[in-house]
């Protein structure tokens, strides 16, 4: 009965642990390859659907998400070339980021820009059994490629890698797709797709957003 009871016990806590890392494993870009500029801002607020499976443990135990999430993420250009930024969710992860452009300015069709970041969220849970923490760790490197045939269409693209730090390591490789309508006020639509050595599926999100321009000249 005892027995039973960790049981339960277990299965619940990997559930809360599940949404969490589908949070913390978000993979949208919910941008295009240009910088915001000097005194510029931007907020982008998205809705993703992540869904993917992984393997939880070193007894090869598994977990899938499929689960719904609400994503903050806000620019400031310290330059024309340079950004830094963060971004958040309603389930309590967050991180911080550069974003620096070295291909076109905010008028050229074809813009890019490399970027890095780390993102952190400490669980804990006590079962009544025991007590369990997870310490979830990111650093993580994207680039941003876009081209914009008009001055309101962004289309982009954004490889990235993230190495994890989650009870072991693991290693995400994939990017993101997306379209961008608008100038300082805007939409967006984006797909991602990743693979994981720790993954038993790939992850895929979809993300729609808005975009909105906050202050500068």
């Amino acid at each position: 009965m005892k027995k039973t009871i960790s049981t339960l016990y277990y299965l619940a806590f990997t559930g809360v642990i599940a949404l969490f890392l589908s949070g913390c494993v978000s993979m949208s870009s919910m941008q295009t390859g240009r910088t915001v500029g000097e005194g510029k801002t931007e907020l982008n607020v998205g809705g993703s659907g992540v869904k993917y499976a992984f393997i939880l443990d070193e007894e090869a135990d598994t977990a899938s998400v499929s689960a719904p999430m609400i994503e903050f993420d806000f620019r400031y250009g310290v330059t024309d070339k340079l950004d830094i930024g963060g971004k958040v969710s309603l389930l309590g992860t967050s991180g911080l980021y550069g974003k620096y452009q070295f291909l076109g300015d905010q008028e050229s069709v074809l813009a890019g820009s490399v970027g890095a970041g780390f993102g952190y969220i400490q669980l804990g849970a006590d079962s009544g059994v025991d007590e369990t923490n997870l310490s979830i760790f990111d650093l993580t490197v994207p680039v941003y490629f876009s081209v914009h045939p008009a001055k309101w269409v962004g289309i982009y693209a954004t490889p990235r890698y993230t190495l994890r730090f989650a009870n072991g390591v693991s290693h995400w490789v994939g990017g993101t797709g997306g379209i961008r309508l608008g100038n300082r006020f805007g939409g967006f639509a984006e797909y991602s797709l990743f693979t994981s050595n720790i993954a038993t599926t790939n992850l895929s999100q979809v993300t729609f957003g808005l975009s909105f321009g906050i202050g500068g000249k």
